[in-house]
């Protein structure tokens, strides 16, 4: 059930706050993130990295093969002069 929906005009942003009240044993709180897919393919469509996107892809542990391939994918293009790091 969603509490509230405020109206467009009362945001600076294009972004919408909502709650959603969540059924009884269920977790209080739900955190969706982003795949390193959707993280990758918005690097690379909007040509650009944060520094933070950067500090998070060099802290990645553990990843598969093709989540390697997708990371050497971001920095090859950085070191070609490819991508242009913002803040």
């Amino acid at each position: 059930m969603i509490d509230s929906i405020p109206s467009p005009d009362s945001f600076n942003d294009s972004r919408i706050l909502f709650s959603i009240e969540l059924p009884p044993n269920s977790m209080e709180t739900q955190v969706l993130s982003p795949s390193l897919k959707d993280i990758v393919d918005r690097i690379l469509l909007s040509r650009r990295i944060t520094r933070l996107d950067q500090r998070l892809l060099l802290s990645l542990a553990n990843l598969s093969r093709d989540e390697q391939a997708l990371l050497n994918e971001v920095f090859d293009r950085l070191r070609k002069g490819l991508l242009r790091v913002v803040d």
